[in-house]
């Protein structure tokens, strides 16, 4: 059996197509907890009313406001499933959902099954998506189970904190007390960071379709409408605080210290005002890392300078210098030793870049801090035209002259074999980022 684990607040609006979503699973045996949280709209009679027409879905009541790591843990507590998932009220599962993380699950052995999740507008919910993952990601984490220590802290790095994408092994969760902590946001990381971290037997799902919608929407109720960048920090300081008592924080330092330095950063790009972004990271520089630095002790100092990246650019730079914009985990990959790019300005001299997103941008990043230029920056959407990145401005490839070029870089997810096929009559090379620096 899977227990499905839903708190609620005040979710009228969408409730019903949540509820929907599950009790129209193709896998039966589940039960759907939901435990509504003080809500003063028509929650409460929503979940009633289907429960007379399933005897599956179950109704707990906190007695008081509790927020939703409270009412996710109290979902815990009574579940009688094997094994566990989470979805918030104003979510989606598509139909075979539980079916196929439940065989993932029972084939592998798996702690936790990882799947495919997408944020989506509100009025796309319905809309069927798929995530077209790379022959090294599948190899990597898709075709059998592996643990932390398999797997370098970069891979760790990339890792999602939610939970809603993920089916987890009941006794596992039990064994190891694990638990939602209580914060205003962000309070599935500890929890998510930790199944990670002690899991035995991890699997991704070798399955494209997105599995669960997360639907984005403004109400005054979403936590979402007003993250604060210092629950990033309590959870990671949390984490490194059971670390250090279950006396794992030597070996998994690595791994933690490459990813709070990216959720930290990550913090400052989601906060909605330039305050908080600028306070949050003046607590770094002031007191935040070298809270972490007394609590981690040699193990933290040790490997807060990754190859790559400084945890302690938080304490040694100032805000205004804006050294964290643009700073990806790509950025940080690119800077390590024997990763294969930076040879190719030895090797060709006219280079451009194709793509220019996040990855794009990360390339060019490193690039200005290597003092490397490129000759050319491409981008198929039209709106970018003439926008200057790097000192070079962007252009449509109907506005490239390809003969002059020697070596095209896709830095675009999933581009680089359309853009191959496109070049194929010119005489140049084309190599996409991810194989370089992965």
């Amino acid at each position: 059996m899977i227990s499905v684990i839903m708190p609620l607040y005040n979710a009228e609006r969408f409730l019903q197509e949540a509820l929907q979503s599950v009790e129209n699973q193709t896998y039966k045996d589940f039960e759907l907890i939901c435990v509504d949280d003080c809500s003063t709209d028509s929650t409460s009679q929503i979940v009633e009313c289907e429960m007379k027409k399933d005897r599956r879905i179950r109704l707990l009541h906190n007695e008081a406001r509790s927020g939703a790591a409270a009412s996710r843990n109290k979902g815990l507590k009574a579940a009688w499933g094997e094994y566990v998932v989470f979805l918030d009220g104003d979510d989606i599962f598509e139909e075979e959902m539980l079916e196929v993380v439940y065989n993932s699950a029972d084939k592998s052995g798996a702690d936790m099954v990882v799947y495919e999740y997408l944020h989506v507008p509100s009025e796309n919910v319905h809309e069927k998506k798929r995530i077209v993952r790379s022959a090294w990601y599948k190899k990597k984490f898709c075709l059998k189970p592996f643990n932390i220590y398999d797997v370098e802290p970069s891979d760790y790095a990339q890792y999602p904190n939610s939970t809603c994408n993920k089916l987890y092994r009941k006794e596992f969760i039990d064994r190891n007390r694990i638990e939602f902590q209580t914060l205003p946001s962000s309070n599935d990381v500890y929890f998510s960071e930790m199944a990670y971290i002690l899991a035995e037997r991890i699997i991704f799902l070798d399955d494209e379709r997105v599995m669960v919608y997360a639907r984005d929407h403004s109400v005054p109720t979403r936590i979402s409408a007003d993250r604060d960048p210092m629950c990033v920090y309590q959870a990671c300081y949390k984490i490194l605080e059971a670390l250090v008592e279950r006396g794992l924080a030597e070996k998994i330092c690595p791994y933690y210290c490459l990813k709070s330095y990216r959720m930290f950063i990550s913090a400052m790009s989601v906060a909605k005002t330039e305050e908080k972004k600028s306070s949050f990271y003046q607590f770094l520089h002031d007191e935040g890392i070298k809270n972490l630095q007394q609590l981690g002790g040699e193990s933290f100092c040790k490997f807060s300078e990754g190859e790559g990246y400084s945890m302690l650019q938080f304490m040694n730079k100032d805000y205004h210098t804006g050294w964290f914009e643009n700073e990806t985990l790509w950025a940080i990959l690119m800077r390590r030793e024997g990763n294969g790019i930076w040879d190719l300005w030895n090797r060709y001299s006219r280079i451009a870049v194709w793509g220019t997103g996040v990855r794009g941008k990360s390339l060019l990043k490193v690039m200005l801090e290597k003092g490397l230029s490129v000759y050319c920056l491409i981008d198929i959407d039209k709106s970018k035209s003439g926008l200057q990145l790097g000192g070079c401005a962007v252009r449509h490839p109907d506005d490239v002259s390809f003969e002059e070029i020697e070596l095209v870089i896709t830095c675009g997810k999933g581009i680089y074999c359309s853009v191959k096929e496109r070049l194929e009559r010119y005489s140049l090379d084309v190599i996409d980022l991810e194989e370089l620096v992965y």
